[in-house]
């Protein structure tokens, strides 16, 4: 399943409040995180949640967050003291892809809030210290869900989305 949420209007209109939320308010997205890791079983520490543990099904989180301006990828997850700029290009596994941009494995909403936190945070500075104007500035959250079992000894990957 692939699910995308588009937000567009006027400048001060509220799509960043709508997707974010704030301090007292969460937003589509933190809300949307929150649903989804509580419906698919019991909370990990270890960037896993066990679905069924009597058959050995774990679904694990990824997530990356980018930032376009003026057709300028820019990885907001880098552990880089500025958000690098990545590339698009070919993959063997996963065809036409952003590549050099971090993949963020977390198991729990609280993991999942601190690197959207920190990918907010860049983008608020990159969009302030530039000057740019946050209008021309596109942010692509993606949130990859992906359910394995061990089947014979083996990691067998059966759904990933």
């Amino acid at each position: 399943y692939n699910v995308g949420v588009f937000c567009f209007g006027a400048t001060d209109s509220g799509k960043t409040y709508t997707l974010q939320g704030s301090k007292n308010e969460s937003g589509v997205i933190p809300l949307f995180m929150d649903e989804l890791i509580d419906n698919l079983g019991q909370k990990s520490d270890a960037g896993g949640i066990s679905q069924d543990p009597s058959r050995g099904i774990q679904v694990n989180f990824k997530m990356r967050y980018l930032e376009i301006i003026e057709e300028e990828i820019t990885d907001l997850l880098s552990d880089e003291a500025f958000p690098r700029s990545a590339t698009i290009g070919l993959d063997d596994v996963e065809g036409h892809t952003v590549k050099d941009a971090v993949w963020r494995a977390f198991g729990d909403h609280k993991s999942f809030m601190n690197y959207f936190s920190r990918g907010v945070q860049s983008r608020n500075t990159l969009s302030n210290e530039f000057g740019r104007l946050s209008a021309k500035a596109t942010s692509i959250l993606t949130v990859q869900v992906i359910q394995s079992q061990y089947v014979g000894g083996n990691l067998k990957i059966f759904n990933s989305y």
